[in-house]
């Protein structure tokens, strides 16, 4: 059982489903595995993160790979909706801990070293995540780490908020 603001909410904990690995379909597995990390530790609480930059990516890629390997599984749009949701916790984070600063407009800079390790580590190549990543730092770079007019349009244009 979850709570958050007065609300109590039930949480799945996935992690027991892991017994049942061998006796189900790749796809469900899979999916297994990611919910199971998701119930281990929520990705956000009450506005903000809960977990790492590194972990937010690590958790993204998992998710395109099930999409990208499970297109007609049954649990693809659960997994597509998730997805979006991570999505927006690389590009624009949450109220309580947005990307930029809201003073100054500075990427924070635990996303601006966890990003750049990602993108050290693992090649951009393979997942359109990781692409689309590399190219929105690229642009934070170029604009001194700065939410700027043409970072913010860029986010928009790229990563609109779809709610």
């Amino acid at each position: 059982m979850g709570t958050a603001e007065g609300t109590f909410y039930p949480v799945v904990d996935y992690g027991s489903y892991k017994l049942f690995r061998p006796y189900v379909h790749r796809d469900i597995q899979a999916y297994i595995d990611i919910m199971a990390e998701e119930s281990r530790q929520a990705p956000a609480s009450d506005g903000a993160l809960t977990i790492g930059y590194q972990q937010i990516t690590a958790r993204a890629v998992a998710q395109e790979l099930f999409i990208r390997n499970y297109p007609s599984s049954n649990r693809t749009p659960q997994i597509r909706s998730l997805f979006n949701l991570y999505k927006l916790y690389t590009f624009y984070g949450l109220p309580n801990t947005p990307l930029f600063n809201y003073d100054d407009k500075k990427i924070q800079p635990n996303a601006s070293k966890g990003y750049q390790a990602v993108l050290t580590y693992r090649d951009p190549a393979n997942s359109a995540y990781l692409t689309e990543l590399a190219a929105f730092m690229k642009l934070v770079n170029a604009n001194g780490g700065k939410l700027t007019a043409e970072v913010e349009q860029y986010r928009k244009t790229h990563f609109p908020i779809e709610l």
